[in-house]
This record gives C-alpha cells, sequence and structure tokens, in this order.
C-alpha cells in the first residue's frame, strides 16, 4: 500500500482484517477527515468496523500491527503521513492500561473516530465518562464536527 491511494487501502485492509480471521458485523461508511500532525498530509479516509475475533486485546493489536506492517506503515514520525492506521477502540467496554490503552485515549476527543462510531456502535458508552457516543459527538465543536465529511 503507498500513501496516497486511501480509499483502495482501506478495502485492501478490510479484506486483511478478514483473512486474518476477523469477522466483520459491522462497517461504518466512509469519512473524508482533515489529517492530524505535520503539514502538508493528504486527507484521510476514517472509517470503524465492529469486529468478532477469539483474539485478546493485546493479540488483536499484535495482528493489527502486522496488518499495518503489510501495507508498509512507517512509523518515523509521529502523527506523519502513513499508509494504514489500525486501532483497538474498546473491548467489551474493558479499562485497560499499558501498551495497549482502552478504551482508546484519544477516542473521545476525535471527530474522526466518534462519527463512524455512531454508525457501527450507537449504543457505545465511554466507561470512563458514562457518555455516549452521540453525546461526546455533540460535545464537539460545530467547526470540527464540519471537518468529517461522509464520502
Amino acid at each position: 500500500g503507498k500513501v496516497g491511494a486511501p480509499i483502495e487501502t482501506v478495502r485492501e485492509s478490510l479484506n486483511a482484517l478478514q483473512s486474518n480471521g476477523m469477522k466483520i458485523l459491522a462497517c461504518s461508511n466512509f469519512y473524508n477527515t482533515p489529517p492530524v500532525g505535520p503539514p502538508g498530509q493528504a486527507d484521510y479516509v476514517n472509517l470503524v468496523v465492529r469486529l468478532s475475533s477469539v483474539l485478546m486485546p493485546h493479540g488483536l493489536l499484535d495482528r493489527l500491527q502486522a496488518i499495518e506492517n503489510q501495507f508498509e506503515r512507517q512509523r518515523s514520525v509521529k502523527w506523519g503521513a502513513r499508509t494504514l492506521d489500525l486501532d483497538v477502540l474498546d473491548w467489551h467496554g474493558h479499562m485497560i492500561q499499558g501498551r495497549l490503552n482502552l478504551p482508546h485515549h484519544e477516542l473521545t476527543k476525535r471527530g474522526f473516530v466518534l462519527r463512524p462510531l455512531m454508525d457501527v456502535a450507537p449504543e457505545w458508552r465511554d466507561p470512563k465518562s458514562g457518555k455516549s457516543v452521540s453525546a461526546l459527538w455533540n460535545g464537539l465543536s460545530v467547526t470540527e464536527r464540519l471537518k468529517i465529511v461522509k464520502i
């Protein structure tokens, strides 16, 4: 995968998830979003999938990182351009700290995660605050929400 063909990369990564023992239960719409990080990056395509897997959280993280590596993911620049970024957002409402933080530590502040999360898990609540995904989304500024554009 190359930086610059995001929709194709996303589609290929969905196939990679399924061929790596994960079952996609639901897939959000695709959203075009401005990048987080250094200037000069192309817009990103963001989505959320709801998965079923026999893997435990850290095993799932390892599998996702292996898939990222298949797509030539580079980790040299924090928030730099990337071919693919797969994150575990939540694991049955459990809170985990360490190499894997669940729920994902930036989830509640990022419109590019919250908007597609509403598509696949409208009932989701942040286990820390108890707030619903829609309340978190509505808590973002209008400017932030308008940056998230359905493709």
